[in-house]
């Protein structure tokens, strides 16, 4: 049975993670988090034994699922890292796109992801593949992501979320699964874009929370990126035409393409263990470091911009 360690509770994830590890095969064996009352809790309900001193966490483990706080993701995963225990990273990488792109060049070869969810949903992934086998030309994509910054700025053990220093701000924290899920769609370089923000409901927050995005492609293709966090819902959609095509993300979270219907735009969390075990057993990342690269050079030219 592989043992998991877990580094971090900054999310509640690892409470979906231990069951479906369980179910797999894989046992959550160990948790640290900087305050000891979320990981004493965790101990207490999954049987994980609880680590006070990090620099005292056990290393006999076959990987590692880091969910910190984002400003201390990279800091937790090279603990493990340079013992060679891969480490699934949660996204966002980092709350620095800086420091992202130099781990990524730094640990390049070594055992480790970190991406959306949404990557490893099965609509998703079919959505992709269709349109990446298809040899028409994407004329336009259209990405929204609806996730409500009201249980982060309601909840003071969350708050970090709205940090700059600590989460990245919703543009990075939230925004990445938009970014990633645009990416994954579209491959062509971008040639330029357009950025607005606003912060029009929660007006307490620190970041922005409303993010908008146009980009022209290379082959004169555009897209388009919402990012709503003023919403008071949770949400995720994708739209794509062609010249003939659609490909659709509905309302019902299904993905409508010709007469194929894949069902649940929220299924990636069984994916992502099983990419994550898959790595364990393999060394091989299931996540291109190209692609890493590629969301966090777009999240860093818009905040530039």
């Amino acid at each position: 049975m592989k043992r998991i360690g877990i580094v971090g509770l900054g999310l509640k994830n690892p409470y979906t993670y231990t069951p479906i590890l369980r179910s797999m095969g894989a046992s959550v064996v160990a948790v640290y988090d900087d305050y000891e009352s979320l990981s004493n809790a965790f101990a207490h309900d999954t049987g994980a034994s609880l680590v006070t001193d990090i620099d005292r966490y056990p290393m006999d483990l076959d990987g590692v699922i880091v969910t910190s706080i984002n400003s201390k993701h990279i800091e937790y995963a090279e603990r493990f890292l340079d013992k060679g225990i891969p480490c699934l990273i949660e996204k966002p990488l980092s709350n620095s796109s800086d420091d992202a792109l130099s781990f990524v060049r730094e640990y390049h070869d070594a055992p480790w992801f970190s991406a959306s969810p949404l990557r490893f949903s099965p609509l998703y992934k079919k959505m992709a593949d269709d349109i990446s086998s298809s040899s028409e030309k994407i004329n336009y994509i259209r990405v929204q992501v609806c996730h409500t910054m009201g249980a982060f700025l309601s909840n003071p053990d969350k708050r970090w979320h709205d940090d700059y220093t600590l989460g990245g701000g919703m543009l990075i924290d939230i925004g990445i699964h938009a970014i990633e899920l645009l990416n994954m769609m579209k491959k062509e370089e971008i040639r330029e874009f357009r950025y607005l923000k606003s912060r029009s409901n929660y007006k307490d927050c620190l970041s922005s929370d409303n993010h908008h995005i146009i980009a022209v492609y290379a082959d004169d293709s555009m897209a388009s990126v919402d990012l709503l966090c003023a919403t008071n819902h949770l949400d995720y959609s994708v739209e794509a035409y062609s010249n003939t095509h659609r490909y659709l993300n509905t309302d019902e979270n299904r993905y409508i393409e010709g007469d194929y219907t894949a069902e649940n735009a929220y299924g990636g969390f069984i994916g992502t263990m099983e990419a994550f075990l898959a790595m364990i057993e393999t060394g091989k990342t299931p996540v291109e470091r190209e692609e890493t690269i590629r969301n966090f050079s777009l999240i860093e030219k818009i905040m530039e911009g």
